[in-house]
């Protein structure tokens, strides 16, 4: 499973498997895809369309306080800039840009 970089880079070894059982449990079980598509539903035929995204702010915070709570300080490395990749990642998107 993938998880996000900042939960990675930022959450201590002992805290890192509650925080990665957290997010998934939360995102890839039938059941809560089943009910997110009904909460969705739900708040469409009752408060109309807008109400979809005035839920994200009550889950924004809930996850806020979540990520606030297993994270600890970042550790960064210090790496060296692969000019390399720079060059031909910039290339690759001015070649899309010019299509």
């Amino acid at each position: 499973m993938m998880i996000p970089g900042s939960l990675h880079s930022s959450t201590p070894r002992s805290k890192k498997a509650p925080a990665v059982k957290l997010l998934a449990s939360g995102l890839a079980t039938p059941r809560h895809c089943c009910s997110r598509t009904f909460l969705g539903g739900w708040l469409t035929q009752t408060f109309g369309w807008q109400a979809v995204w005035w839920i994200n702010v009550p889950l924004g915070l809930i996850a806020f306080i979540i990520v606030q709570f297993y994270s600890g300080e970042p550790q960064y490395e210090s790496q060296k800039l692969d000019w390399f990749a720079a060059v031909l990642l910039a290339q690759a998107i001015r070649t899309i840009l010019c299509l």
